[in-house]
């Protein structure tokens, strides 16, 4: 499904819907791995990409933070918030220009949603050709069937924590796997 919750790019939107449509039946074939129940593309102001960015990145560090020893927890605690503090620094430029998309859980258990900034899909350049754009779409997309089959990383975690903050390698496994 994809949505314009920027209500100025229905254009955008519907070509979103068409690539969703011609190309949802082949991920299963191509990948072997299930999309979730529900697969949303968000076109969103680069505000709402900055805030929801930066809380699944809170959550995330939460989640590390749990995992680990008791006596580790406030470093764990302290580290992130210098982490999500620059995060918010750096993210107004990055979400505006630089990140074609970025793909999380959504708010159900099977659910997952990528958020795309259409002043960052025009700055890159995605938006100059349909092809440019499919490819940003098909990719995101895997991403939603891999986020399925690790449960967001969490069946990952269990031998090594860091995974859930994009540690050990991967982010080059899931983008290679992606391309």
């Amino acid at each position: 499904m994809a949505l314009d919750e920027t209500g100025r790019h229905e254009d955008l939107r519907r070509q979103i819907g068409g690539i969703l449509a011609l190309v949802a039946p082949l991920v299963k074939p191509t990948t072997g791995l299930d999309l979730p129940g529900l697969v949303s593309f968000r076109i969103v102001p680069v505000e709402t990409w900055q805030s929801e960015q930066a809380a699944e990145k809170a959550r995330l560090i939460r989640a590390y933070r749990e995992l680990m020893p008791f006596w580790k927890r406030p470093l764990i605690g302290l580290g992130g918030t210098v982490v999500l503090r620059r995060f918010r620094r750096l993210s107004a430029d990055l979400g505006g220009v630089m990140v074609m998309g970025a793909t999380q859980p959504g708010p159900g258990a099977d659910e997952s949603q990528t958020l795309l900034v259409p002043e960052a899909l025009e700055h890159t350049g995605v938006l100059s050709d349909p092809e440019f754009l499919a490819q940003v779409i098909v990719h995101e997309l895997v991403h939603h069937a891999q986020n399925r089959a690790s449960r967001h990383r969490a069946d990952w975690t269990a031998h090594t924590p860091k995974t859930l903050l994009r540690g050990n390698g991967v982010s080059f496994l899931e983008e290679g796997h992606a391309r």
